[in-house]
């Protein structure tokens, strides 16, 4: 990963737009969640119902830093887009009709997938998933072979690598 890069906490795509100087919070091209800019002393905000946690984004309402255990996802119906809300705002919205769930809740839910137990099938699925991230099949690719190189070379065989970066990644992969 490039040094100093903001990734995504909503989707793992590193952002790689310009970022002007007094900017707190830029929006991920991908997903479109929102991501905190860390002040340039490298003093990151501290979520304010979590001491103990980083805040990874902004709720959409109140602007305020909150962790991946306080930030719900609300899709907005019929736009494709995702809206994320802090504890307070989400009640103050009195949302019935879906059921909301918080970064962290599908971070773990993305981790029950189970992947196909051979490396070339898991290689193109983790691949299918890195060329949405980063926009490309080249990107991803690149990305890609960059996880596998770095398990290469503390002493896993390719196959191994592959399901290392899948479990990396979340992912469970079956037993073959």
């Amino acid at each position: 990963m490039e040094r100093g890069a903001l990734v995504c906490p909503f989707c793992g795509a590193l952002y790689r737009g310009s970022i002007p100087s007094d900017a707190v919070q830029v929006k991920c091209k991908y997903c479109g969640g929102v991501i905190v800019v860390p002040r340039l002393e490298g003093i990151v905000p501290r979520c304010p119902n979590h001491s103990d946690a980083f805040a990874i984004g902004l709720c959409n309402d109140c602007h305020r830093s909150f962790c991946e255990r306080c930030l719900y996802i609300l899709t907005v119906t019929g736009y494709d887009v995702n809206i994320y809300v802090c504890p307070n705002c989400l009640e103050k919205r009195h949302v019935w009709f879906q059921t909301p769930i918080t970064v962290y809740e599908k971070r773990r839910k993305r981790a029950k997938v189970e992947l196909p137990p051979t490396s070339e099938d898991t290689y193109e699925k983790l691949l299918d998933v890195y060329t949405r991230i980063y926009g490309g099949i080249e990107a991803g690719k690149t990305h890609l072979e960059k996880k596998i190189k770095f398990y290469l070379k503390k002493g896993f065989d390719r196959e191994g690598a592959i399901r290392k970066v899948a479990e990396g990644e979340g992912y469970k992969v079956r037993e073959g």
